[in-house]
């Protein structure tokens, strides 16, 4: 949204004023930064920080040029923080044996034990993948047509095409291990 209210304020010149309620809500990034002084310097906009009741408009001293420029160095590294911190969290669940994402077919994610569960209409649909695939008298096109047949959508609710039926068959999910971020981890689902 930051980048559609830029343009949106641009293309709005009667727009002089642009509230954020925090300091990092307005900006995280060098590049963010440069818009929006290019906003207060060059389009004369006013920007208000309600939290801490800061004002920057275009007659910017040298000192409210500073504290700006340290505002957004500080946002940045909480935001950087709070990125490794959760990829950290993450890594932490995968190695603990919960996958950290959506559910693969033929599985669903539980929001309340935050945890993945058997999608019971689904998973004998994907057993039946399987089964077709051992009896050996069936292409991946066939068993995608045949597991259509008996009920098998994706999430969107179209046909897995014969490459989906592909990802599903060699999935390690469906023995219990799952990859994340290249990494082969034992899943406690």
């Amino acid at each position: 949204g930051f980048s559609e209210m830029i343009t949106f304020v641009k293309k709005h010149k009667d727009i002089k004023h642009i509230i954020f309620d925090f300091f990092d809500r307005m900006t995280r990034n060098d590049y963010d930064k440069i818009r929006i002084k290019r906003l207060i310097k060059e389009d004369g906009v006013t920007v208000h920080i309600v939290r801490s009741g800061k004002v920057y408009s275009e007659d910017f001293s040298s000192d409210d040029e500073f504290m700006y420029d340290m505002e957004v160095a500080v946002a940045k590294k909480v935001s950087n923080d709070i990125s490794r911190k959760s990829k950290i969290g993450v890594r932490e669940k995968a190695e603990q044996g919960f996958y950290p994402s959506i559910a693969t077919i033929g599985y669903r994610n539980n929001k309340v034990k935050r945890l993945i569960d058997i999608d019971e209409e689904r998973a004998p649909l994907i057993r039946d993948v399987f089964e077709l695939m051992a009896g050996g008298e069936h292409s991946l096109q066939a068993i995608a047509e045949e597991v259509f047949r008996r009920g098998l959508r994706s999430r969107s609710g179209k046909c897995v095409n014969k490459s989906g039926i592909a990802v599903i068959l060699s999935n390690p999910f469906y023995y219990g291990d799952f990859i994340w971020n290249g990494t082969l981890y034992h899943g406690k689902h």
